[in-house]
């Protein structure tokens, strides 16, 4: 899996593992299981109002 970050949610990322290091584990923990289960895991895809509907936003 290839995971391509926005700039600024990289940042945001980087400020994370200064400021807290239990948020970049969460977040972490979060992609490891979105690679490994689709949206299926752990997270809770909400459903998008300004999208199809049936699309969630881990669907994008």
């Amino acid at each position: 899996m290839i995971l391509v970050w926005d700039e600024s949610a990289w940042e945001d990322y980087l400020w994370w593992q200064t400021a807290d290091r239990r948020t970049p584990k969460r977040i972490n923990r979060l992609i490891k299981d979105i690679a490994r289960n689709g949206n299926q895991g752990i997270g809770k895809p909400e459903a998008l109002e300004t999208v199809r509907l049936g699309r969630f936003a881990a669907d994008s």
